[in-house]
């Protein structure tokens, strides 16, 4: 009995779907395989899902073309990105409850160059961003004279030991585990205080939005179980 009320808003939301002649798909939600924050949300959605009793499959998509196919349906999602994308993307629409946090920041290699404390200190530097990562393409636009645009954070940081920009902006976690795997002894570092710091939002296109409630309240419950949203 108590399996039965646990489930009744999945039951809501496949009756629903049902009567609009629609069976529950599995949703398929982009994710990048090579991104730390991105593989944590994975194993996060996978419970939350598990727990809503949807089907659901992951697919490892370039950063950006995560968010253009989802916008189009042809993927159901994305596994988390900042606040407004739905702005640029008006099919997506993020899930009231934040999935994860996540803290920006710029790393350098050279020593001698300035502390980087805010945006701002950039201006007259060669920064460097992963295409498709919002926070760092709004922090550094109207701010940096010269950008230069990485396919990914391995791109990134490649581009810092080859001396093309002055500083890397990345999320630390991501950096960690570069910087523990592939660019051990690099000499790469942190630079300055945090540019950006917030949280994440699971987005889905708005022709899913049945389920919505139903989702958003399996992360809730996940919540509590797990201190995904501290900072690490």
């Amino acid at each position: 009995m108590f399996k039965l009320i646990k489930n009744i808003p999945f039951l809501l939301a496949l009756l629903m779907m049902n009567a609009h002649g629609d069976d529950m798909p599995v949703l398929e939600i982009g994710f990048l395989k090579d991104n730390r924050t991105s593989q944590k949300m994975v194993k996060f959605l996978t419970r939350v899902y598990g727990r809503a009793e949807i089907p659901v499959t992951f697919i490892e998509v370039p950063v950006r073309r995560s968010l253009s196919s989802a916008n189009r349906g042809t993927l159901a999602g994305d596994v988390g990105r900042v606040a407004g994308i739905d702005k640029e993307y008006p099919n997506l629409v993020p899930l009231p409850t934040p999935v994860f946090y996540i803290r920006g920041r710029a790393f350098s290699l050279r020593p001698e160059l300035p502390e980087i404390n805010q945006w701002a200190d950039l201006h007259d530097y060669h920064v460097g961003i992963v295409r498709g990562v919002i926070y760092s393409k709004k922090g550094v636009e109207n701010r940096v004279n010269t950008i230069i645009t990485a396919h990914d954070n391995v791109h990134l940081f490649k581009l810092l030991i080859a001396g093309r920009i002055d500083y890397a902006i990345t999320e630390s976690d991501i950096a960690e585990e570069l910087l523990k795997r592939d660019f051990a002894g690099s000499g790469i570092y942190a630079n300055g205080k945090v540019l950006f710091e917030g949280v994440l939002y699971h987005y889905l296109n708005k022709k899913y939005e049945k389920l919505f409630p139903v989702i958003d309240q399996a992360i809730k419950e996940i919540h509590k179980e797990e201190a995904v949203l501290k900072p690490h």
